[in-house]
């Protein structure tokens, strides 16, 4: 097992609005690196230098597009975008880019077919729309990981790995093959909420989504495979990309039955739980620097952040989870799960608590 090695991933949806209205594709990018930790530094190095030149303003050097957008002047976004990004490739432990993306011509697609009762057709836009897009961030990283030694003859494959770490955003949606395979091919699976402000790697393959639908002028999957090789170094990575439309893999990727991808087996621990009571939406939450604290407390500890669901979360909370309480006038509620748990027993803190603890851990 490569415990070094990584790949992570991240989609968007591109609507084509005049030229084919109500119609979309979906893109994904999977970036994988051979060593996560050397990465890491690389990112933070690049990160805070390009924040200092451009007035990124953030808490800790982790950023989203969204961040280049409320930042960097008018006139500037589109350059500061792509060289971040191209800043970014030129990591040396980079090794593979894989961008897919797939657009559909008006069909029927047939979704739960191993159920007769919940078996129907649904054009494919709205398969799209309502299906697919849930989860499309795992086709990427299904397309890297099934390729197994396919490689060109230039390039080695004890050189050019398949790393079988995976992380990506938090998804949901319904089985499908696709998710199966990922989860056969696949040595760990970590599934990260709030994951492109928590890990380098996931911000690199949100960057580069946002940077490709910004830079490219015609939607096409060779348009974005030329932007990608254009300003990804040779001797660093190699750039890969394939249009997925029809036949076994388009089958592949469709729901066969009702039941929901159980993403939360798949988080890292500790989680720290934000509970925001009836005080906090979580937009005003994701915008003060507690929350970025929080983020990059759950990357040096190999975690992640998550606002808490008490009827989804509380059977997978560990000991080494934190639950906060931004609202205290839930507190006392929330101290069940400390007091009258074992092995489930979370650390409940307090905003306050919970911040001073942060700081006295943060490295940075």
């Amino acid at each position: 097992m490569d415990e070094d090695g990584w790949v992570a991933s991240d989609a968007t949806k591109y609507k084509f609005h005049d030229q084919r209205p109500n119609w979309i594709s979906l893109a994904a990018v999977a970036v994988a690196v051979d060593d996560i930790e050397e990465f890491n530094e690389e990112y933070f190095d690049i990160i805070k230098k390009k924040s200092e030149k451009y007035g990124i303003q953030t808490q800790h050097p982790i950023i989203k597009d969204e961040d280049i957008t409320r930042w960097v002047t008018d006139w500037e976004r589109s350059k500061a975008r792509r060289e971040i990004v191209t800043e970014l490739f030129a990591i040396d432990t980079l090794r593979e880019i894989q961008f897919v993306e797939t657009s559909l011509s008006p069909q029927w697609v047939t979704i739960f077919e191993e159920n007769e009762d919940n078996k129907k057709r649904v054009n494919s836009q709205k398969f799209m729309n309502n299906y697919l897009e849930k989860y499309y961030n795992v086709v990427a990283i299904w397309e890297y990981l099934r390729k197994k030694k396919t490689r060109p003859e230039h390039l080695p494959f004890q050189q050019w790995p398949i790393h079988k770490n995976v992380m990506t955003d938090d998804f949901g949606g319904q089985i499908s093959e696709t998710w199966l395979d990922v989860g056969d091919l696949a040595d760990q699976i970590e599934v990260i909420p709030q994951g492109d402000k928590t890990y380098p790697l996931l911000s690199l393959a949100d960057l580069t989504m946002d940077m490709v639908k910004q830079q490219v002028e015609n939607w096409d999957v060779q348009e974005i495979y030329e932007l990608l090789k254009e300003i990804t170094p040779e001797e660093s990575a190699w750039v890969d990309s394939k249009a997925i439309s029809h036949g076994d893999d388009l089958q592949k990727m469709v729901p066969h039955t009702t039941d929901s991808i159980r993403s939360i087996q798949h988080y890292p621990s500790p989680t720290v739980y934000l509970d925001s009571g009836n005080r906090f939406k979580s937009k005003k939450v994701k915008s003060l620097d507690f929350f970025d604290d929080a983020c990059k407390y759950a990357q040096e500890n190999g975690g992640c952040v998550k606002f808490f669901n008490e009827s989804h979360d509380r059977d997978f909370m560990s000991s080494s989870d934190i639950l906060v309480a931004l609202d205290e006038s839930k507190l006392s509620n929330l101290r069940d799960y400390e007091e009258m748990n074992d092995k489930k027993s979370v650390t409940v803190l307090t905003q306050k608590e919970a911040s001073e603890r942060f700081t006295e851990e943060l490295s940075i």
